[in-house]
C-alpha cells in the first residue's frame, strides 16, 4: 500500500504534466489561427486582385482544428485547407460546377507539423502564396 505523501506527490506530477501539456496545445492553437487569419488576409489580396472574393471560412475545433476558407473565382474555386490530422495545409482548385470539373488539384502543400516552429509556417505561407500569384484568374 503506497503511502499516502507518495499518492499526493504522483497526482501533482500528474497534474503539473497535464498543465504543460494542454498550455502547449493552447499555444499551438493561437498560433495556428494567427497563421491562418494571415494567410487569409494574404491570399484575400493576391487573389481579389484577380477576380476572386471571399466565399466561405470553416473552423472545426472539435475535428483536430480543421481549418478552410473558400474563394470564388470566374472559373473555379480556391481553397486554402489546414488537415488538423495531417497537420499540413493545401491550396486546391476546385470547379465551380463540381459534376463538369474533376477531382481538386493541388497546386501547393505544405507539412507544418503538430507542434510547429515559425519557420514551417513561413514555408507554407511562402508555398500558398506562390501559387496563389501564379493563379490566372479565368483560366
Amino acid at each position: 500500500m503506497p503511502h499516502p505523501l507518495q499518492v499526493v506527490a504522483l497526482l501533482v506530477v500528474v497534474a503539473a504534466v497535464g498543465a504543460y501539456a494542454w498550455r502547449g496545445v493552447n499555444r499551438s492553437e493561437r498560433a495556428r489561427a494567427v497563421f491562418f487569419a494571415t494567410l487569409e488576409a494574404e491570399l484575400a489580396q493576391v487573389l481579389g486582385a484577380k477576380g476572386f472574393r471571399l466565399r466561405s471560412q470553416q473552423y472545426l475545433p472539435k475535428s483536430l482544428g480543421h481549418r478552410s476558407v473558400v474563394f470564388e473565382g470566374p472559373a473555379f474555386y480556391l481553397i486554402a485547407a489546414y488537415d488538423g490530422k495531417a497537420a499540413d495545409i493545401r491550396l486546391l482548385r476546385r470547379p465551380l460546377q463540381r459534376n463538369t470539373g474533376g477531382p481538386d488539384v493541388v497546386l501547393a502543400q505544405a507539412y507544418v507539423g503538430h507542434v510547429p516552429r515559425a519557420s514551417a509556417y513561413d514555408r507554407a505561407m511562402d508555398a500558398m502564396i506562390g501559387a496563389a500569384q501564379s493563379v490566372a484568374g479565368a483560366a
